[in-house]
This record gives C-alpha cells, sequence and structure tokens, in this order.
C-alpha cells in the first residue's frame, strides 16, 4: 500500500466525522436499515441523482413496503413505477431479480456477499451497500465522486479506475472505520456531492481545506492547476 500521513489520515476521517453531525443528505433509505428498503434504493440510485429517485422511491415503498409485496407486484406494476426514472436496463434488472427470489423461494435477503452478487442485477456496490448501511459489516464504497474525494485530500492523480487497483482499494481500508462506519461512508458519498464539486468546488467552505493537497494548489497560477492533481 502507498504510504499515509497517519496525522493526515486522522485529521481525515475526525474532519468528516465532525462534518457530518448537522451536515448528512436526509433520505428515508437512510433511515432504515431494512435489508429490502436499503436494495430498492441503491438499485434506484445507480447513475440517477438521489432528488430525482426520492420521489419514485416513496411511490414504490407506498406500493410495496415489503420484500413480500414486492414479489406479488406485476411487471407491469413495477416498470411502471419505474418509468420516470428511466434507463430501461434498470427496470429490467427488476424484473430479473424478483424473478430470481421466486424462483428460490427467497423470503428474506441473505446478508452475504456472495449470495447477494449471485443475484441479477446486484455487483459489487449495491451488496457492499447494502452490507454497510444495515449495520452487518464495516465497509466502504467506492463511487467515481469518493475517487475524487480521497485523489484531491491525498495529492492523487484522479482516475475512476482506481476502484480496481489494489493499493487504492488498500488505502480505503485503511480509511474506513470500523465504528460509525454507515456514518464514515455516508459522509464520503455526501462531502464530494455537495461540496468537493467536480467543477468549480467550494472549497471554502470544506471542513478537509486546511490539510487538501489540492486546496493548496489554489494559490497557483490557473495555468498550472490540474496538471498533476485532478
Amino acid at each position: 500500500m502507498r504510504q499515509l500521513d497517519e496525522a493526515k489520515l486522522r485529521f481525515f476521517t475526525r474532519k468528516l466525522l465532525a462534518w457530518s453531525r448537522d451536515n448528512l443528505r436526509s433520505y428515508p433509505w437512510r433511515r432504515t436499515r431494512s435489508p429490502y428498503r436499503v436494495l430498492i434504493a441503491e438499485l434506484m440510485l445507480r447513475r440517477t441523482r438521489a432528488d430525482q429517485v426520492l420521489p419514485v422511491y416513496r411511490l414504490f415503498m407506498r406500493r410495496f413496503p415489503t420484500l413480500r409485496d414486492f414479489l406479488g407486484g406485476t411487471a407491469q406494476e413495477i416498470l411502471k413505477l419505474l418509468k420516470p426514472l428511466g434507463l430501461r436496463w434498470r427496470a429490467r434488472n427488476f424484473i430479473s431479480l424478483r424473478d430470481y427470489l421466486e424462483k428460490h423461494s427467497i423470503k428474506v435477503l441473505p446478508l452475504e456477499y456472495r449470495l447477494l452478487t449471485a443475484m441479477p442485477g446486484i455487483g459489487d456496490y449495491v451488496a457492499r451497500a447494502l452490507l454497510c448501511f444495515t449495520g452487518e459489516s464495516p465497509v466502504y464504497l467506492v463511487d467515481v465522486n469518493v475517487i475524487r474525494l480521497v485523489c484531491r485530500f491525498f495529492g492523487y492523480q484522479n482516475n475512476p479506475e482506481l476502484r480496481r487497483r489494489k493499493w487504492f482499494r488498500e488505502i480505503m481500508e485503511a480509511l474506513t472505520l470500523r465504528k460509525r462506519c454507515r456514518e464514515f461512508v455516508q459522509v464520503t458519498l455526501d462531502l464530494p456531492a455537495t461540496v468537493c464539486l467536480p467543477k468549480k468546488p467550494k472549497c471554502g467552505i470544506c471542513p478537509l481545506f486546511r490539510r487538501c493537497s489540492y486546496g493548496a494548489m489554489l494559490s497557483v497560477p490557473p495555468d498550472n492547476m490540474g496538471k498533476t492533481i485532478l
């Protein structure tokens, strides 16, 4: 694993948790530990903004509040509820998942990575999110926002493909708290979604700014910015 400055690592986790107390986004799927409700939210959130998912999620839960209700729904009902979110492959995944659960007589979602990833539409990210947000396992999540946050702060070249690099996964393991993991993962998703933006980041209000490698470049002339850290 690439060496991490221990003091900088502690600063990162401490400041993020302090910021999370008053700044985490509030969504209904974050106020539950129901595996079914978390799963439905994560499937809807793929490539879709949370604010767009919110009204669809609420309607979906009103019609299918439990896994049993979901299994009893028709394909037409499910497709109609998901239509506002677009992405036909997502709707097909919902139907394939329902059919898989019925075929294998699964009435309770198994909170085991191997079993989850065997199901249609549940890949690595969704499985890990389910384990983390239901409180079962202290696992990290990585998306393009998390990669941008970590790379900017520690001074690595930003690249979405880093999620597949062993050294980056080891860094995420080192950063991820075993206690308060659920909260920590949420803040690593929320800060880059609201403050550490891809364009025009709000560095002036960022709790990490004082020790951020990207923030340190702000005093560099604009022509030189972004050549080593994006």
